[in-house]
């Protein structure tokens, strides 16, 4: 009922306008930060650095949304632009990350089912991942997980980052011929290595991975997990939170701070996410669901609680993980 009130407003419709200014910033962000990284001076260079990073974040938010096909709505067209703002500007496959993050939507936090939980031997964002993993056996005497909140921001992302593009990606492009994926993913490092060199492009990838990834983890991981099958509406608001909507959280996030509304309604371009915040939760208080919102802070906050909590379970190693 609410999908096709929400058609009628005009709300799945969208606009080019929004996408062509969104598409210019990154381009702009990246060509000017690569040409601020040839500069003699080291603080222009790291002023380079940060803008090149911040421009391929924006362009990750940009393939995400492409990724959903909500972008322009012409399916040709969104599948060009996510292979130009992720295989060509980050280096991942398109193809890959659909096949990852369609089982994501489906069922978010779900113990074996949702692929964003299975991040060992790296990352334990809950408790019961240590025994449900897919992995198989698993040592509670693990370095990474013992100090994960130490090392996520500086180790971790960066890891995460560098298995997609080296090997995660060309593998599933391989497996299953990609070849579109594979032209633009080779686009992407001939580019870069060609005007930033390895050295630069290290620094500007271990950037962009923790603007990336870290704010990937805000609106999932540290709620609780499940193993249970539900509704599409109970995923949605039961394991997902919004971040509270401030001109710059939107803008920093790419809108994915309404992280609810874009789970019940994946396919509406994103910046109109806000307008159906009331409705969705007074549909969650009708139906006696809950609607989570949380500051930024506050987030990032239960963001390194919970890696924290996790990894001082491990530490400790006092309770069976079959308890669990």
């Amino acid at each position: 009922m609410l999908k096709s009130t929400f058609e009628a407003e005009g709300l799945f419709t969208p606009s080019y306008f929004h996408v062509f200014v969104r598409f210019m910033e990154c381009a702009i962000l990246m060509s000017y930060g690569i040409y601020l990284t040839s500069s003699t001076s080291q603080i222009v260079k790291w002023v380079g650095f940060f803008t090149t990073a911040l421009g391929v974040g924006r362009s990750g938010w940009v393939g995400h949304e492409a990724g959903h096909r909500s972008l322009t709505g012409n399916i040709k067209v969104d599948k060009l632009l996510h292979q130009l703002s992720f295989a060509m500007s980050i280096g991942v496959s398109p193809a890959w990350w659909n096949s990852q993050h369609n089982r994501h939507h489906a069922m978010p936090q779900r113990l074996k089912y949702d692929v964003d939980l299975e991040t060992l031997p790296l990352i334990a964002f809950n408790k019961k991942v240590l025994r449900n993993s897919k992995m198989g056996g698993f040592s509670t005497n693990n370095f990474f997980i013992r100090n994960q909140a130490k090392l996520f921001l500086v180790v971790d992302t960066f890891l995460v980052m560098f298995n997609w593009k080296f090997f995660l990606c060309p593998r599933y492009v391989l497996k299953k011929r990609a070849y579109t994926d594979a032209f633009f993913m080779s686009l992407h490092h001939l580019i870069w290595i060609a005007f930033l060199g390895p050295v630069n492009l290290c620094i500007i990838h271990f950037l962009y991975s923790t603007y990336l990834i870290g704010t990937f983890t805000l609106n999932h991981t540290h709620l609780d997990v499940t193993e249970e099958g539900k509704s599409w509406v109970e995923y949605g608001l039961e394991h997902t939170v919004d971040i509270t909507s401030t001109p710059l959280t939107d803008w920093w996030m790419g809108y994915l701070n309404f992280q609810i509304e874009h789970h019940l309604f994946p396919q509406m371009p994103q910046y109109n996410n806000h307008l159906i915040r009331d409705r969705v939760a007074a549909l969650a208080k009708k139906y006696d669901l809950p609607y989570q919102t949380l500051g930024f802070w506050e987030a990032w906050g239960k963001v390194f609680r919970n890696l924290e909590d996790v990894g001082n379970h491990v530490e400790k190693g006092s309770e069976k993980l079959h308890n669990l």
